[in-house]
């Protein structure tokens, strides 16, 4: 968006557009968990140090798949990447 949002309406389409984009990093109990409003996944949880859980929503119920992966640490992200997919905390 080049322009101010101006209007209540403006950032509702705003919001509409870029849904997607958006999600919430927590850590519970030292777990790291991304939990998408608009997903491609429902949440990410890194539960061990080799173990990353992918929840993915079908037909209203999430179904969850673990993988193997490996870590990069960067200053403003740590980075997780599995077979086929990469994933990204920020800190």
């Amino acid at each position: 968006m080049s322009e101010p949002i101006g209007t209540i309406k403006e950032f509702e389409d705003f919001l509409c557009d870029n849904i997607d984009r958006y999600s919430i990093e927590q850590n519970i109990n030292g777990r790291n968990e991304r939990i998408y409003l608009s997903p491609k996944y429902h949440s990410i949880i890194v539960k061990t140090d080799e173990i990353i859980s992918v929840g993915i929503m079908k037909d209203g119920v999430v179904e969850y798949k673990e993988y193997t992966y490996t870590k990069k640490d960067y200053t403003n992200s740590k980075v997780y990447l599995t077979d086929n997919e990469i994933f990204t905390f920020f800190k």
